[in-house]
């Protein structure tokens, strides 16, 4: 039998009767395939790595529901705190409207009693100014109608018992002019008002009453005459005379 047939056969029967020349001509044949064991080693790791993997990513999961928790508390304590702002400053504006309102509504009182003490004196002065130029106003008419027009001038005076004027008991008194039987009523006053007109159509009634003569005409004789006094005036038949204007 030739050699190399020979060492066929017991290269084939080492093969089928020894093992480790089985396993050690694999190790030559192929020495990077794994074994069963490597395969199981292999398994086992990649076991552990998804259990590894696993825990991770239950961890991380926790850990994010952690943080998701921490900025919902911080959302809430973030609005609690935007709220509480909201609501220290609209005390706070509140505060200082009723704090300005209260100092506006001191400042006008203060206005007023200061208004007020000058109206006083002002009125005193015009009292004063008033009389003084009533007394003048008197005596230039009681010249010119007397040199003029022969006419006297005098005051009448008179006891309103039964209110007719003033609604209760007072005296009365108005300068009046009679000539060829027509009796004028003058009066005066530093400002003339509505009811300056109403008071003087009032004494004419009761001059009327107490002496039988219906007073042909009414005069008030002033420098200042409120718009609404002129036109009531004009309605009831009473003459102003305003410097150098007359409703004549």
């Amino acid at each position: 039998m030739p050699a190399d047939i020979e060492l066929k056969e017991a290269f084939l029967r080492l093969l089928h009767e020894d093992p480790e020349f089985k396993d050690e001509l694999r190790k030559l044949l192929i020495p990077e395939v794994a074994t069963k064991d490597d395969l199981k080693d292999i398994l086992q790791e990649i076991k552990r790595l998804r259990e590894d993997f696993q825990a991770e990513i239950k961890q991380l999961r926790e850990d994010f529901n952690r943080m998701e928790a921490e900025i919902k508390q911080l959302r809430e304590d973030f609005q609690a705190e935007i709220k509480q702002l909201r609501e220290d400053f609209q005390a706070e504006i509140k505060q200082l409207r009723e704090d300005f309102q209260a100092e506006i509504k001191q400042l006008h009182t203060e206005m007023n009693q200061k208004f007020q003490i000058v109206e006083n004196r002002i009125a005193s002065l015009g009292g004063r100014w008033g009389r003084e130029t009533e007394k003048t106003i008197i005596k230039a008419l009681r010249e010119f109608f007397e040199k003029r027009f022969n006419v006297k001038i005098k005051t009448w005076y008179s006891v309103d018992n039964s209110g007719m004027v003033y609604g209760h008991p007072s005296s009365i008194e108005v300068d009046i002019v009679i000539s060829n039987g027509e009796h004028w009523l003058i009066e005066y006053t530093a400002r003339v008002k509505r009811s300056d007109v109403g008071e003087l159509y009032r004494i004419a009634k009761l001059y009327e009453e107490k002496e039988g003569v219906k007073p042909s005409r009414l005069y008030i004789v002033s420098p200042f005459v409120d718009e609404d006094a002129m036109h009531l005036a004009g309605m009831m038949g009473i003459h102003i005379i305003t410097y150098s204007l007359s409703s004549d």
